[in-house]
């Protein structure tokens, strides 16, 4: 037995049930003016101390590359490339009795070549969320 209790993945399962579009397109595409689209749905299971749901969660995602702008990390400054978006879910629970209102967020990252990305902030209604790149290695 476990001294510690269910690991967070034996509670939840997710699964991607469809998805259309790219998360993110190929690198030769990802210049200023170009935009692409991203839709998926989630399922979503629990069963915690006996009691199971499930719910479904339908989101839509639009991105375009804004530009070129300069992003300064702890190891010196880079050209990184600015996407900015937008995302909308619509969640259906048919085990719960009231509506889960829709939730939309906008999205910016910035991608350093041969890195990734680099920086990113979220923000939607009620919240926000941003993050940035402390050190990274390449072998």
């Amino acid at each position: 037995g476990r001294e510690h209790g269910a690991d967070f993945g034996e509670l939840l399962s997710f699964e991607v049930v469809d998805s259309a579009g790219a998360w993110f397109p190929a690198a030769e595409l990802m210049v200023p003016g170009y935009s692409w689209t991203n839709d998926y749905t989630m399922n979503m299971t629990s069963a915690i101390e006996g009691a199971s749901f499930s719910v479904s969660s339908a989101t839509s995602q639009a991105f375009t590359v804004s530009g070129v702008e300069t992003v300064t990390l702890a190891d010196g400054a880079h050209d990184a490339i600015r996407i900015d978006g937008t995302s909308t879910t619509t969640t259906t629970a048919a085990d719960l009795p009231i509506p889960i209102p829709e939730v939309s967020w906008n999205e910016t990252f910035w991608m350093v070549e041969g890195v990734g990305i680099v920086r990113y902030s979220t923000s939607g209604e009620g919240f926000t969320s941003s993050g940035e790149l402390t050190s990274y290695s390449i072998p």
